[in-house]
Order: structure tokens, then C-alpha cells, then sequence
């Protein structure tokens, strides 16, 4: 009688094992899902806005204390990687084709092993286009921030567009 006590506790155990190794191949089955997924989007397909995940891209890099950073081309990311080298944020921005795509591969720049980005702050998103003109530039002039602005004379810093008196979308600051 004993041993038909201690089966049935055993078959219990068994199945509730049973169950967890189900889940486990469930929560297998969907990352493989998922990674398949990632792959035939692509990672740079899945980015909404390529301005603010290259900004954010190149600060989670610094926290983890990379040396580049590779992100998808557009014409506007590259000028704003060309604007952070002439301002000495980053060492060197380049463009190259890695499986067929155009890629920016930005190389960071750490003054004696600490990073030349502190903080970050994205001011224009797709939700919510924020647009300065030369006297509101002049009123959230901070000296020790960077501030960013697409121009329809190209990307430039608000110094820049306060020199040229053109106005813009502001896009981030940085410090």
C-alpha cells in the first residue's frame, strides 16, 4: 500500500517536471520566433527614429564603455555624427556597407578613460517636432550645453544658427 502512495506521488512530481519543461521549450520556441523575426526585419528596420536611437545608441555605449558604435545611414544621422566629432564628442564618424546596407560606425571619445558625453537630453520627437527660432535659441542658451539643430542650412549647433540667425527643429542637447 505504501509504495502505491509513494508512485503516485512520484507521477505527480513527474508531471508537474512534465509542465515545466513545456514551458521552458514554449518560452524556447517563442525567442527562436523572435530572433527570426529580428532577422528578417533586420535590426535597423525596427528603429522608428533613426535620430534619437543614434543618440541614445551612442549613450548606452559610453555607459558600457564600447569604442564604436554601428547604427543605420541616413544623411541626417551622419551630419549629426560629423557636427559631435567638429565638437570633439566623438573621435571619428565614417560610412561603410556591412551586408549590403549602408552603416555609420562612430568611434567614441573617452578624455583620460572617461566619456566625452555626460547627459543627454532629446527635445524633438515624431510625437511632438519642436521648432526654435533665433530668439528662443538666444533665451535656452545654456554655455556648457550642446545644442542641435536641423537647419535648411544643414544640421548645426545653436550657436551656429544664433551666428547664422536661422532657426530650425531642435533636436537634442547634449553636455
Amino acid at each position: 500500500m505504501l509504495t502505491g502512495v509513494v508512485s503516485v506521488v512520484g507521477l505527480a512530481r513527474l508531471s508537474d517536471v512534465l509542465v515545466c519543461v513545456g514551458c521552458v521549450f514554449a518560452n524556447l520556441l517563442q525567442k527562436v520566433n523572435y530572433q527570426e523575426f529580428l532577422n528578417q526585419a533586420g535590426r535597423a528596420d525596427v528603429m522608428n527614429y533613426l535620430v534619437s536611437d543614434f543618440i541614445v545608441q551612442i549613450k548606452n555605449a559610453y555607459l558600457a564603455n564600447r569604442k564604436v558604435v554601428t547604427t543605420r545611414y541616413s544623411k541626417l544621422t551622419f551630419a549629426i555624427g560629423q557636427l559631435l566629432v567638429k565638437n570633439r564628442l566623438l573621435s571619428e564618424v565614417k560610412e561603410e556597407t556591412m551586408d549590403g546596407k549602408r552603416m555609420i560606425v562612430a568611434t567614441l571619445r573617452y578624455v583620460r578613460r572617461k566619456p566625452s558625453l555626460h547627459k543627454l537630453e532629446i527635445i524633438s520627437k515624431p510625437s511632438l517636432r519642436v521648432y526654435v527660432g533665433t530668439d528662443d535659441l538666444k533665451k535656452l542658451r545654456r554655455e556648457d550645453a550642446l545644442s542641435v539643430l536641423s537647419t535648411s542650412k544643414g544640421v548645426m549647433t545653436g550657436m551656429d544658427a544664433i551666428k547664422g540667425n536661422t532657426g530650425g527643429e531642435y533636436l537634442f542637447k547634449v553636455w
